[in-house]
């Protein structure tokens, strides 16, 4: 019986021989694509040929696509990332669904040495199958983003990692001791998830979302009103309505520029002003800018709510990364310890000696003694180098013998009544 065409036997082993089109052989370099099928069975060598076939028709594709110049449609169409990420965790749970149908599938060397080529974003087999998969997917949701567009590589390049996930957890699942780990993006999908269809995020939904996320710990009072300042200055600096996917590195450029020259109390000074306002002012009308700490914590900030943005699958990568401002040469003059002349004096004072009482007249010389928190903070400060907060939020049980030792236990709670720097 005759061998079917493109499938002919070398030695022992079948192989796969398919003649590249003239048009073609430029872009992939070669008259003729050979691969093994790795079998001597001619019936598998028959159900591998198909697979095969259906890559190199999709290599041919792709091939064929980059010779064609771009149209102006092309070039314009365009999806959010969110958008895209939601078609590949559609794909991504119709797989899973698929899977638990079939069962765990057996693993042998073959696959995982296919699962290495899928694995690889610059093999050229691969990109071509992916390719495929993705024209065949979205054609099966009525979605004719051309090949060429953004929209298109934005989900053919999310298919590609649920391509990836898919395989490793099939693997896992006949091989649980495989030392493959999970891509956190898939976290959470499984065949009976119900993918939303998505919707344009903006900056505003990003810091509601971001603010309210149950992981986080509760935040002090002080604290709050902090990120009240940041959360103003990024929503009136970017606009609240703008679309996450839309906050470039240009963006995030500006709010670093705003910020460096910022001051001190500048949203109690410029209260009634919106900060384009402010960000328009002369250096003499604005002052000296705050210091370089505290501008940091503020990019330090937007870098957390644009990282939150990537792991919420909102935007492929942070666009503050590294934004930082150099620490300028420090006009104040360094802290010094208090000298045994200064802590004589303090230690000195109505309080230790005597005073009219702890509360309002504790500088006042008297008769009374008192020793509650006025009388015993200094000296818990002077002896243990604890932080004020620390030394206040101390209670009776933070005081403690061990191995005949005392001592004092500095913690934090998980209502965050005390907290540790």
């Amino acid at each position: 019986m005759p061998l079917p065409n493109c499938l002919q036997r070398r030695g022992s082993t079948y192989w796969l021989r398919r003649r590249v089109p003239d048009t073609l052989r430029s872009q992939i370099g070669k008259t003729e694509i050979k691969r093994s099928l790795k079998t001597a069975d001619l019936a598998e060598a028959k159900r591998r040929l198909v697979l095969e076939l259906v890559k190199v028709q999709a290599e041919f594709d792709e091939a064929q696509r980059r010779l064609q110049p771009a149209s102006l449609a092309d070039l314009v169409e365009d999806i959010s990332e969110q958008e895209a990420w939601s078609l590949a965790a559609q794909w991504f749970v119709a797989a899973e669904k698929k899977q638990q149908i079939l069962g765990a599938q057996s693993v042998d060397e073959e696959r995982l040495v296919d699962f290495d080529h899928l694995k690889d974003f610059e093999d050229t087999s691969t990109l071509a199958f992916v390719h495929s998969e993705t024209k065949r997917f979205l054609a099966e949701r009525n979605l004719q983003y051309p090949p060429s567009s953004s929209a298109f590589r934005r989900v053919e390049r999310l298919l590609h990692e649920a391509l990836v996930e898919s395989e490793k957890r099939q693997i896992v699942r006949f091989l649980p001791s495989a030392p493959l780990l999970p891509n956190p993006r898939f976290q959470g999908l499984t065949e009976r998830s119900v993918v939303e269809v998505a919707k344009i995020v903006t900056l505003k939904d990003l810091i509601a979302r971001f603010r309210s996320d149950r992981g986080k710990r509760p935040k002090s009072p002080k604290t709050k009103l902090k990120q009240l300042s940041q959360d103003r200055l990024f929503l009136e600096l970017l606009g609240a309505d703008t679309p996450v996917d839309q906050i470039g590195r240009e963006q995030a450029r500006r709010v670093q520029q705003v910020i460096a020259r910022l001051p001190p109390n500048w949203t109690k000074r410029f209260a009634q002003l919106p900060i384009t306002e402010v960000e328009r002012m002369p250096i003499d009308q604005l002052g000296a800018p705050m210091a370089t700490a505290t501008a940091n914590s503020y990019l330090t900030a937007f870098g957390a709510l644009m990282e939150f943005a990537v792991n919420e699958h909102l935007v492929t990568r942070s666009t503050a990364n590294g934004l930082r401002l150099a620490p300028a040469a420090s006009r104040v003059k360094p802290r010094l310890p208090f000298t045994a002349d200064e802590l004589t004096r303090i230690f000195s004072a109505p309080l230790y000696t005597g005073c009219v009482d702890d509360m309002r007249r504790y500088r006042s010389s008297g008769v009374n003694r008192p020793r509650r928190s006025r009388f015993w903070i200094p000296l818990i400060a002077l002896f243990s180098g604890m932080r004020l907060n620390e030394i206040c939020q101390l209670c009776e049980d933070d005081i403690t013998v061990e191995d005949g030792v005392a001592i004092i236990l500095i913690r934090s709670t998980d209502d965050g009544s005390k907290r540790v720097k």
